[in-house]
């Protein structure tokens, strides 16, 4: 079937073949492919792929001796989401499953479901905040914290391990830049490297509020910019799905 539309009263008859090629070119086909392919992949071949990269994270970490910038933006975020989203969070979910085999004795409900995703992936942002010591305790308490809270649902939402790891690559990349080249920050330097535009976007775009305020006290321009958002990301995981 053939698509036309208009421009300047001209007919542009676009082939099936032309729209699968721009279908192909979307970034959300590409992610959506990556992560079926990554689903049907043994998972012996998973294990080795997370084992090589956390062995060759933690050989760069030796050798450079825990410090420089491919050290904090290429092998730390390796090593911490293979730990936290990794070890941490899949741990807790084996010993919630197992809990629900001894003790569940029917299958459980969309929203014990939810609760329980949202209590690992919770407790695991508590242990990533509470790691990051050298920080003050309003960065720990709110940044790492929701910085976890984005990564962990990332985790949850695509399944693989790329999504939050490529995250925090992003996020430990902008503070080296912030670091490296605005020290000392100016207010305007400041918000334009701030970490925020990395993690609040995510966890709006998977529908998680950021702070826990009433919607009554929410102002009108933030909920609608919200929901366009939400709209947005929605529409395309739709089309993507369709």
């Amino acid at each position: 079937m053939q698509r036309t539309s208009k421009r300047r009263g001209r007919p542009i008859i676009s082939s099936p073949a032309d729209i699968r090629s721009t279908q192909k070119s979307s970034i959300y086909s590409i992610g959506a492919g990556f992560s079926k392919i990554w689903q049907s992949t043994p998972n012996i071949a998973k294990l080795a792929l997370y084992g090589l990269s956390a062995y060759g994270a933690a050989r760069g970490i030796i050798r450079n001796e825990n410090e420089g910038f491919i050290n904090d933006v290429v092998y730390i975020p390796i090593i911490e989401e293979l730990l936290y989203r990794g070890i941490l969070l899949e741990g807790i979910k084996g010993m919630q499953h197992f809990y629900n085999y001894i003790h569940k004795k029917e299958e459980l409900t969309d929203t014990q479901i939810k609760t329980q995703q949202q209590f690992r992936i919770h407790i695991v942002a508590g242990l990533f905040a509470a790691s990051h010591l050298d920080f003050s305790i309003a960065e720990m308490a709110f940044c790492y914290y929701h910085f976890g809270r984005a990564t962990g649902y990332l985790k949850e939402k695509t399944g693989v391990f790329f999504a939050p790891i490529a995250l925090h690559m992003a996020h430990n990349l902008l503070m080296e830049i912030r670091n490296r080249y605005f020290s000392p920050l100016t207010l305007s330097t400041a918000l334009l490297t701030s970490s925020y535009f990395l993690y609040v976007p995510v966890l709006i775009a998977l529908n998680k509020k950021i702070l826990p305020v009433p919607n009554i006290l929410i102002p009108n321009f933030v909920t609608n910019s919200t929901a366009k958002i939400k709209d947005f990301f929605s529409s395309k995981l739709k089309t993507q799905n369709a």
